[in-house]
């Protein structure tokens, strides 16, 4: 089935046309909270059921929103082997906020601040090379295969799109 990408401001011409989308929304359920487009459906990725959004599409026009795009190529694979077609919004909703269209936010204290599961990888990365790094360093030469493990991680996600760290981070209880 076909993806293809639009950019925040041909989306928002489709909206205001009354062109009839419906957004999914495949980040975690915290991140939406914080942020999110008016009239987008939260479908987090982790747990994102084609059969569902296929229920509540009822004839719209898909379009899915993560926060980079990174999660929405995963996404569209996935609804596009059960025989949707879909966009994806370029930039996410990073490009959505630059861009000054409109957002629901969360109001100010309303829980816990929110950390993007992107960041929690690139920190828990970053914890587990260092970690690997010292233990190396100060224990034995055996643990610096800690960070060549994530190091190796790193570069299959970047060459494929597909990060098993960030799909666990996803499921963990804090980002639900």
């Amino acid at each position: 089935m076909a993806v293809k990408n639009i950019t925040p401001e041909e989306l928002e011409k489709l909206r205001q046309s009354g062109e009839d989308v419906y957004l999914i929304d495949v980040r975690s359920p915290r991140e939406y909270k914080k942020e999110h487009i008016p009239g987008s459906g939260l479908h987090p990725l982790g747990s994102l059921d084609a059969e569902e959004v296929k229920k509540k599409l009822a004839g719209r026009k898909p379009v899915i929103v993560c926060e980079t795009s990174e999660r929405s190529a995963m996404a569209a694979e996935r609804l596009s082997s059960s025989g949707m077609d879909t966009a994806l919004l370029d930039g996410g909703m990073k490009a959505w906020s630059r861009s000054g269209l409109p957002v629901e936010r969360a109001q100010e204290g309303s829980g816990a601040p929110v950390i993007s599961v992107e960041r929690q990888v690139r920190i828990g990365a970053g914890l587990l090379v260092l970690t690997g790094s010292l233990l190396g360093l100060l224990v034995h030469p055996l643990y610096t295969l800690i960070a060549v493990f994530v190091g190796f991680g790193l570069v299959f996600a970047g060459v494929t799109g597909w990060c098993g760290m960030g799909l666990l981070l996803a499921k963990m209880p804090w980002n639900r």
